[in-house]
């Protein structure tokens, strides 16, 4: 149904679908000239949530799928964008699971790696031309615990190689 009504309300969909093909699948855009590509995936995930081989859901953060998407996605972009729903709940760091997946996803070609679920904010990093928000805090959710009254906005600037500049 989200993906659904996002699509009549022209808002392109990733990281879901109504099988794993589909839900692996890259947005593709092109903003100012810059091609990007962009993926999602799903590292904390209810029973039921991973979309399979004619079952629709969300695409599992597996090293796997997520290592070749990337590496496919990077083919015919300037940059990729990659985005986890992963991290420990409340956590103002990102864990050793982030910090893996992360790894992965730039040592495949990612650009840019984006994160949530902690419903805090953790540090926003950036390298060089690459950038990692390990989690953008707590911006759809109502603010019931200690941290969560924070969010952020990522504003990240981009160019044909990559990240120019960014603020939160």
């Amino acid at each position: 149904d989200t993906i659904r009504h996002s699509r009549r309300a022209g808002i392109a969909t990733v990281g879901g679908g109504a099988d794993l093909a589909a839900a692996r699948r890259p947005v593709r855009l092109e903003l100012g000239g810059v091609r990007i590509a962009i993926l999602a995936y799903s590292d904390v995930r209810p029973l039921g949530f991973d979309a399979g081989v004619g079952r629709p859901g969300a695409a599992p953060a597996f090293a796997e799928y997520v290592d070749p998407d990337v590496r496919r996605a990077q083919r015919g972009s300037d940059v990729v964008v990659v985005y986890f729903h992963w991290g420990t709940e409340l956590s103002t760091a990102p864990d050793s699971r982030q910090k893996r997946l992360a790894d992965l996803a730039f040592r495949a070609g990612a650009t840019i790696v984006l994160g949530a679920h902690p419903h805090v904010l953790q540090p926003v990093q950036r390298g060089g031309s690459k950038l990692v928000a390990w989690s953008l805090g707590n911006f759809v959710f109502p603010a019931r615990s200690a941290g969560t009254t924070s969010t952020g906005i990522l504003v990240a600037h981009l160019g044909s190689r990559g990240v120019v500049g960014h603020r939160l």
